[in-house]
């Protein structure tokens, strides 16, 4: 070590060697070596002094530690060097050093890092301390759980149970992430902490956040042992709410099937509803059927709420099950044809029956006049986009001009891209009605105004003719028109007509007062968004004003 002679790989060696013999004698050797190396090497001394448990060199690894000249790997070594060394003093540095970095998140992450393989069982007080410490940082006492954890000492698993009484809510959701409590390496002192915890959460005098943080240990360490789940299980009725919303979620992530009964008795309880729904979904089919069972036994309650009535069935729908989803659109129940009906019930659905059904309304010209509108809003937010593609474009071979009509409304309001050939074999389609091709070449122009580059020719070919008579030609003649055409449309036909060269039509649409007068309202209704509040899209304001030169 003292020899600058020596090859750097043999004098690392001889330092890695003099740390692992754990000998105090060998510090003032390596507090030597210190100035002399280079910083590679100086990192790997100053853990090596922390090994020797050379307390003479406390301070100078406090110096390097808090020194922001130093580069972010030698201060990380210095607090490894503090935390073998594994003395009080060495520990308060290592807090010191972490409060002066409240800046500089690396460091902190990496001191925090470090804390977490403090060894040494004299600090344990010191640690609980810490966990008591209202105005300590929550990913320090998880830190500090962690060492704790590690030591796996009586005395140190009684400090882990510790910072279950900690109330800081960032504290109990970082606490038991680490994958080390899961390790194989450390089943014993798991094993040993269990018991503690299950009569943790049986004792009825145990403040609500220390029996929460009891239950997430069970939850993220898959502790499903009958013990455990019983524990859990009698947590669903503590006279805490959050204490048994927890231990619902937490039986769901353990697949308590065990825990079905008393989990399906509490779904009535509207604070735990959504918890409980969790559970019985994640413990799985058995699970499910329950849920379904008990959901479909509750709608035949005649006195039941309207908005309870709509939660029950979301609840059903929500498990995907082609029985429970029929069951639901069989009722034919008033209260699901309206717009907060059918969205909260089917929101968020993938089921292909579902979906049908919703498509049917979206293209009944039959419904009430704002039906096909609320089963849109459904449609928008399924998770299945490809079935509702399918579904929406089987109803464009569909015989009756309106549902077809609907049909291609809906496309456009849910901006289906990949429905533009479908659109178009309608366009091409000369037995197609009249009003349904013109609404077609309008729906392909909304759906592609932002991936115009994406349209081929063919379509383009196809939906101009049809454009410019719709646009163009009817209302410029001022014809009586089977649609009205908005000033969004006419906007959007002018930017097509643009963006494919179609400089005559463009042309056309500008020399004709009513088509330029509705450009000139949407200009003005752009101008006027922001006072409203509403952001506005300042590209189409400038390429309208220049189109217009106004």
């Amino acid at each position: 070590v003292k020899n600058r002679k020596e090859a750097p790989d043999v004098q690392m060696a001889a330092i890695i060697a003099l740390g692992e013999m754990e000998d105090s004698t060998a510090g003032p050797v390596l507090m030597e070596a210190l100035s002399n190396q280079e910083a590679w090497i100086s990192g790997r001394i100053l853990e090596s002094l922390g090994e020797t448990h050379y307390e003479s060199a406390i301070p100078k690894l406090k110096e390097v530690l808090k020194d922001s000249t130093k580069s972010r790997d030698m201060r990380e070594s210095a607090a490894e060097g503090l935390v073998a060394m594994g003395t009080p003093e060495a520990f308060s540095a290592l807090l010191e050093g972490y409060e002066a970095e409240k800046e500089n998140r690396n460091i902190r992450s990496d001191i925090q890092s470090a804390i977490g393989y403090l060894k040494s069982e004299s600090l344990i007080p010191m640690l609980s301390d810490v966990l008591r410490d209202k105005s300590q940082s929550p990913e320090l006492k998880s830190a500090i759980t962690a060492a704790l954890f590690r030591m796996g000492t009586p005395a140190a698993l009684n400090g882990v149970t510790e910072a279950f009484f900690v109330e800081d809510p960032g504290f109990r959701r970082i606490v038991f992430n680490r994958s080390m409590y899961k390790d194989e390496e450390f089943k014993e002192n798991r094993e040993k902490l269990v018991p503690k915890v299950v009569n943790m959460i049986k004792d009825a005098g145990l403040p609500k956040p220390a029996k929460e943080t009891a239950i997430q240990f069970l939850e993220k360490m898959r502790v499903n042992t009958p013990e455990g789940i019983n524990a859990l299980i009698g947590a669903l009725d503590d006279n805490g709410r959050e204490v048994r919303i927890q231990a619902a979620y937490a039986l769901g992530n353990l697949r308590a099937e065990s825990a079905i009964p008393a989990l399906a008795k509490h779904l009535s309880d509207g604070a735990m509803n959504e918890a409980v729904e969790f559970a019985l979904y994640k413990i799985g089919d058995p699970g499910v059927k329950t849920l379904i069972a008990a959901r479909k036994k509750e709608l035949e309650d005649k006195a039941i709420a309207q908005e309870q009535k709509i939660n029950i069935m979301a609840s059903l729908v929500k498990t995907e099950e082609n029985d429970a989803i029929q069951s639901v659109i069989e009722r034919q129940d008033p209260v699901l044809m309206t717009s907060n009906g059918l969205q909260k019930v089917f929101s968020g659905v993938q089921n292909q029956i579902a979906i049908r059904y919703l498509t049917s309304i979206a293209t009944d010209p039959h419904q009430a006049l704002h039906m096909p509108r609320y089963a849109g809003y459904a449609l928008r937010e399924s998770k299945n986009s490809v079935v509702v593609q399918q579904e929406l474009t089987k109803k464009l071979r569909d015989p009756n001009p309106q549902v077809q009509t609907l049909a291609i409304e809906t496309i456009e309001y849910l901006h289906l891209f990949e429905a533009i050939p479908k659109l178009h074999h309608v366009l091409k389609n000369p037995s197609s009605d009249k009003e349904v091709r013109e609404k077609s070449a309008l729906a392909v122009v909304n759906i592609s105004r932002d991936s115009r580059e994406n349209v081929p020719f063919s379509v383009v070919s196809d939906v101009a003719p049809v454009l410019q008579n719709v646009i163009v030609e009817g209302i410029s003649e001022n014809k009586d028109k089977s649609i009205s055409i908005s000033g969004q449309s006419v906007v959007d036909a002018t930017r097509f007509f643009i963006d494919f060269k179609e400089e005559e039509s463009v042309q056309k649409i500008l020399n004709s007062p009513n088509l330029r007068q509705k450009l000139t309202q949407f200009k003005m209704y752009l101008t006027d968004l922001p006072t409203r509040g509403i952001p506005r899209d300042d590209k189409l304001l400038a390429d309208l004003t220049s189109l217009l030169g106004q």
